[in-house]
Order: C-alpha cells, then structure tokens, then sequence
C-alpha cells in the first residue's frame, strides 16, 4: 500500500501533526511517511519503533542564481509573488481583498485565472511536482500529499494534491504590549499579567521591553523550543498545550490581536478580548492594520458571535477587562458559537477525522 507524505517543514507541523493524533489515525489506514528537516533526531525516531512511519529530509529548493527578465516570464512563482505584490501596493487591505471573498471583480477574475494556469499546468506536466523530489526516498509515488495551506507556497514546488496559494507576509505587531501593560496596571493595579510569547518568538528579540515588563511584575511565558522552529524544532505536544491550557484556564480574560487563541480560550470558556487599534498609524493601512485583523474573512465571523470583545483603544481594553473581571459570564453564548463555528464538536478527535479525510480521498481516487 502506497504511504502518505506528509509535509513537516517546521517544528509546529511535527508538534501538531507528527507527534499529534494525525499520525497514528493515518498510520492506522495507511503507511505514512514525513518529510522532516532532521529526520535522525532522537525525539522523533523514538516515534519510528514498531510503526509504519518512515521519516525522510525535508526537500529545499537550492539557492539559484536570479532569474533574468525572459525567464520570470516563464517560471510560475515569479508570477504569483507579482501579483501579490501589486495587489498589496493597490489595495492595501491585504487580508480582505486577496485572502477574503469581497474581492474586486478584476481582483476575482485574476485570481481564478491564475488558479486556472497552476492546474493547468500541474495537469500537462509543465511544472514540477513536489512528489517527484521524494521518489527515491519513499521508492514509489506518494498516495497523496498532505500539507498545511502555506506550506506549498511561492517559494515550493506544488502537489497534483495541493492548491497553489498566494501569501503575503505582513510586519510585526502593531500593539504596544509595554504601553497596554502600563496602562492596565495604572486602571487597574490590582491585575497579574502574563504574557505568552509565540513559539516563534525565542526570547532574544527585544530583550530591553522584556526587562521593563518583567520589571512591572509582568510574568512572561516563553514557549518556544530549544532549537529554531523554522529549522524543525518542537516542545511536545503534553508540555506545551499543558502549560497553555493552564495559563488560559486561570486568565480572567485572554487579550490577542488575530490570534488562535481566540479559540482556545473560548473552548476553555474564558472571555476574549481583540486589540484593533495600532501603536503608531502606517500609510500602508491607514484605516489600521490591527483593525483590518479583526473585520478579515477568516476572523470577522468570530467576532459577528458577539463572543470577543473588539477594542479600539487601550482605554477600551482597560473597559473590558473590568467588565469581564465584575462577570466572567458575559459574552459567554458568543464564545459558544465561535467553538461551534471554528471547532465543531470540541470532542479532541480532530485528528483522527483529518486522518479518515485524507484516507478517503484516496480511496475514491483509487
């Protein structure tokens, strides 16, 4: 029986993916295969033992000298990072006109004709496929091909099982953190707060803010693993949702800008709180991109529940957060809808329907 590749560039695909439920449910159904960027690291040949996994290296396109005029004319991603690029210096609402579905009718028709011509070609042969790098690994064809959204994105090869897909990379966060802290401490002095870096986030960025917070009392909380996580660095999954269930389960409100944690809170029943405001205004988004966040495709039908609290200022959020604190049931049948639209049933078995997803897929392809 022919395995599944499954794409595992960074350490937060093998947290979740590898080391998750996914990887059983599948290897139940089908042998798996993932393609990771150390596959002789110890933590995940312990996972090999007995099971019909094999891991193989991640394949990375080499570094090429750049392309001439002539040859960007010819070559597929050239072609999409221009048009994300024009898009970008046009519309500006990056998420809402090149991610969401009120594009503009020219916006639309370009980029299903561009969807059109990656399909095309990926049918005729014309452009590499991602499969054809792991033959010789693997021995054989791949059943098929499972990767998150980006993975496969203009700087990768596509799969015959994968749509091709724009990105575009937006700057850091808009917010203050230190501003927000000082201002929730000077409102509300009688607050803890605890803030959760990104898995991304390593600790040594910025290192002057992180001693000014923790000089305010502010308790940070790294999450980020020992090695790089675009280099295939994980925390276990038991550690690292331990302690992120544990922080969300004790806050009296979690307050993000476009997070997932959005989710997670509301699964935990806690109150949410958005920051839509910047630090600073930016001609590239003067409506503010903070706000563009919150009203974006993927994010505005959380907020329509009523579940999340959205702020324009740090004085709103000051507001908010003394609201949730006098009742932590407020908003509550908000959070409820935004579990049933984003996690429906919140049972924990969404990796074995992933799993029975891809499995059938492949069966009626068969």
């Amino acid at each position: 029986m022919r395995p599944v590749l499954r794409l595992a560039e960074t350490g937060l695909l093998i947290r979740n993916l590898v080391l998750g439920t996914f990887a059983g449910a599948m290897m139940r159904r089908r042998p798996l295969a993932v393609a990771v960027p150390e596959p002789s690291q110890p933590d995940l040949l312990v996972l090999r033992d007995g099971k019909a996994l094999q891991l193989v290296g991640f394949h990375r396109e080499p570094d090429s000298p750049p392309l001439t005029r002539l040859q960007k004319l010819g070559s597929w991603q050239p072609v999409c990072i221009g048009f994300g690029r024009r898009r970008k210096r046009r519309g500006r609402r990056i998420q809402n006109r090149l991610y969401a579905s009120k594009h503009s009718a020219a916006g639309a028709a370009a980029i299903q004709a561009l969807t059109a011509t990656g399909r095309l070609l990926k049918r005729t042969g014309a452009m590499g496929l991602v499969e054809a790098e792991y033959l010789e690994a693997l021995g054989e064809r791949p059943a098929a091909v499972a990767s998150t959204t980006l993975t496969l994105a203009t700087n990768q090869r596509p799969s015959r099982d994968l749509a091709a897909v724009l990105a575009a990379r937006l700057p850091g966060e808009p917010v203050s953190v230190l501003d927000l802290v000082r201002t929730l401490q000077r409102s509300l002095g009688r607050v803890q707060i605890l803030v959760r870096l990104h898995p991304k986030h390593e600790g040594t960025r910025r290192k002057g803010v992180r001693g000014e917070l923790e000089a305010l009392g502010t308790v940070i909380q790294h999450t980020a693993p020992p090695a790089p996580l675009d280099t295939g660095g994980f925390v276990p999954p038991e550690d690292f949702y331990q302690e992120q269930i544990k922080a969300l389960s004790y806050a009296a409100a979690a307050i993000n800008l476009s997070s997932t944690l959005t989710v997670d809170a509301a699964i935990l029943h806690r109150p949410v709180i958005f920051l839509a405001y910047d630090a600073a205004p930016g001609g590239e988004f003067p409506e503010g991109r903070a706000r563009l966040y919150a009203y974006s495709s993927h994010y505005a039908r959380l907020v329509a529940t009523g579940g999340v609290a959205v702020v324009g200022s740090a004085a709103e959020c000051v507001r908010a957060v003394e609201a949730y604190l006098a009742d932590p049931g407020r908003d509550r049948q908000g959070r409820r809808q935004i579990v049933e639209i984003v996690a429906r049933p919140a049972e924990g078995r969404v990796g074995e329907r992933l799993a029975a997803e891809v499995a059938a897929l492949e069966e009626a392809r068969e």
